[in-house]
């Protein structure tokens, strides 16, 4: 592969690790609880939603949301985490403002870092390629620093996947 075709595919690997990091870091912010307002909101009703262009449909809850000090409450709350809430179920949520509300539960905690460690999976293949013009994999010379983007790009991986395999674990307890 030419050097050139090497750094443009580092610089648009670059490119979807800052979206995958941006938008990763955050989701987890307020899927954990370390960002955003915290409280609960209490379901009215829920209804199925059209997806659109992707098909299917998807569950969006509505009530109303009373944060934890009671300074803040939105009787007009719309809640669209894909799962069936009960009618007078009060789900834990993070608002982030606006219409944005996140589902505080371990399991969206967990997929949100699996998109976290994919950016940083893409950062660790991208910048060798675009700074060397070569693919870490195909660089037999390579420098302590190749050799370090290596590694990072393994541990990001089996991080991601064991974030994922997480995610999915605490959706089966959560639903059981």
């Amino acid at each position: 592969m030419s050097p050139t075709k090497a750094r443009l595919g580092g610089a648009i690997l670059l490119l979807i690790a800052a979206l995958l990091i941006g938008y990763g870091a955050r989701g987890l912010a307020y899927a954990s609880g370390l960002g955003g307002v915290h409280g609960h909101l209490r379901v009215l009703f829920c209804d199925q939603v059209w997806n659109g262009s992707r098909g299917g449909t998807h569950a969006v809850c509505n009530g109303t949301f009373r944060s934890d000090n009671g300074n803040i409450t939105d009787t007009d709350a719309h809640l669209g985490d894909g799962l069936q809430h009960k009618m007078g179920e009060s789900v834990p949520v993070t608002w982030a403002g606006g219409e944005t509300y996140f589902t505080a539960r371990p399991a969206n905690a967990f997929g949100w870092a699996t998109m976290l460690l994919a950016g940083a999976w893409a950062v660790a293949c991208g910048a060798p390629a675009l700074w060397v013009g070569r693919y870490a994999r195909h660089i037999t010379d390579a420098p302590r620093l190749i050799r370090a983007s290596r590694q990072a790009a393994r541990t990001a991986w089996w991080g991601a996947a064991t974030c994922a395999a997480a995610a999915l674990l605490a959706l089966l307890v959560q639903n059981a």
